[in-house]
């Protein structure tokens, strides 16, 4: 009987053991859902509209991405350019994957700890085109240690970030803070000059005083003027105009009536492609612009794009 008795005893507390395991796990769970509410941030890429970027220190100098119509826009100030190519995939591939990796902290002062402040964080807020704004702070990176000694190591780390005004610290996953903290001119549209060498069967040159070349392609041979011209050269010059950037603005410049060289690319099924530049004898610069990125003037001295693009005959003559 005692025997048995011992037995019911013994099942009795390895249930209560049980249950005791099962609750505390319920609501370890329970409350870890209920403090982070969820593990991702819900920003559909799709349906964001603008973006405005603080970035530290500078509460009073935004840098502004918005949509018109299709393209994306950045703007500071007065001064509004395009995108540069791929920007907004990165900026907007990095909101729709940002995800929770664990809380951190729950106070406000703990932000102190995690470049949270609102004079040391980067402030990034997103409108969708219901006007609903999602405002993240950017704070300090904590950088992954490398696995493998003998491998590349590729840098990669998580972000310390709060949202609107909740005062929870998170850490997510990626690099946040270095995608977002550079400059305006990084941000923009830096392509000057874009063109497929293989169909180009005309370029003429005009320069000052009404002095103009021709450099032209007939039945696969190239000629400046009436010389034949070294397919070499001609080749080698093509490969330098096939793609062009410049990352030196020129927003303060205003332009001349009148462009003092420009450059008329032509060519089979492509557009006329122009280029214009502006002589500037008191310092000796030269601005340019393109047909291809018309808002924005670039500058150049007298060795840089300049040189490369706006050659003479002997350029081409052996």
């Amino acid at each position: 009987m005692n025997k048995k008795m011992n037995n019911k005893v013994l099942v009795g507390v390895l249930a209560g053991l049980a249950i005791i395991f099962l609750a505390t796990n319920y609501f370890r769970k329970h409350n870890r859902k209920t403090s982070l509410k969820t593990n991702s941030i819900a920003i559909d890429s799709s349906q964001v509209s603008k973006i405005s970027i603080q970035k530290v220190g500078a509460a009073n100098d935004e840098i502004i991405f918005s949509k018109n119509s299709q393209d994306w826009q950045v703007s500071k100030g007065t001064i509004t350019s395009a995108v540069k190519s791929g920007n907004m995939n990165t900026i907007l591939g990095q909101l729709h994957q940002l995800k929770i990796e664990r809380l951190v902290a729950k106070t406000t002062d703990k932000w102190v700890t995690y470049q949270l402040k609102d004079s040391t964080a980067i402030k990034v807020t997103v409108e969708n085109h219901q006007g609903t704004l999602t405002t993240l702070y950017l704070g300090k990176i904590k950088y992954d240690q490398p696995t493998n000694q003998y491998q590349q190591y590729r840098p990669s780390g998580s972000t310390y970030i709060r949202v609107n005004d909740d005062p929870k610290v998170y850490s997510v996953k990626g690099m946040l803070s270095n995608t977002f903290n550079r400059d305006f001119d990084s941000w923009r549209n830096s392509d000057f000059l874009k063109v497929n060498k293989n169909e180009i069967t005309k370029i003429q040159f005009d320069y000052p005083e009404e002095k103009r070349l021709l450099l032209h392609k007939k039945d696969s041979v190239w000629t400046i003027g009436e010389t034949i011209a070294d397919s070499s050269k001609v080749a080698q010059y093509l490969s330098t105009i096939s793609y062009k950037n410049n990352s030196k603005f020129a927003d303060t410049y205003t332009p001349k009536k009148t462009a003092d060289y420009k450059i008329r690319i032509e060519g089979n099924n492509m557009n006329e492609t122009i280029i214009e530049a502006y002589k500037d004898t008191m310092s000796n610069k030269f601005y340019l612009k393109s047909t291809m990125n018309p808002q924005v003037f670039f500058e150049s001295d007298s060795t840089g794009i300049f040189k490369q693009l706006f050659v003479d005959q002997d350029h081409f003559i052996e």
